[in-house]
């Protein structure tokens, strides 16, 4: 049974429930929740770091990740799917806004108009002829 136990973990690995084992490294300093080692498996002198309880960590993922989250939400907030609460410092009330978003609704209809109105007059000619074509070759 010990022998099936050291192929399973020599094959599969240690199991994500276990304590990870604490490497016997000289260079440890006692009170320091991060350890490093040098890897041997990188010639660029990758140094993996490791928490408290033995974990790999990696700082510069977390500081690359916090980066990408502050992007991410800049452009959300460019874009008013979210309201961020530096983007509310521009001093208006939220009466002012709504007047805003009204008064811009309201050109919009007006152009709205105009641009139906100016496409029927600027077709009518050609539906009118249109028809008058079908009518004179049905006869």
């Amino acid at each position: 049974m010990g022998r099936q136990a050291y192929l399973n973990r020599l094959a599969l690995g240690r199991s994500p429930y276990e304590t990870p084992e604490r490497p016997a490294d000289p260079t440890a300093v006692p009170g320091n929740p991060t350890q490093q080692r040098v890897s041997p498996r990188y010639a660029d002198g990758y140094v993996q770091h490791y928490d408290e309880r033995g974990h790999p960590i990696n700082p510069e993922s977390k500081s690359f990740g916090r980066e990408l989250r502050r992007a991410k939400n800049d452009i959300l907030s460019t874009m008013g799917i979210v309201v961020s609460e530096e983007g509310n410092a521009s001093g208006l009330s939220e009466q002012q806004k709504i007047d805003m978003i009204a008064t811009e609704n309201d050109y919009g209809l007006v152009m709205a108009t105009l641009d139906q109105v100016s496409v029927f007059l600027g077709s009518w000619w050609t539906s009118s002829l249109t028809g008058r074509i079908q009518v004179s070759l049905t006869w």
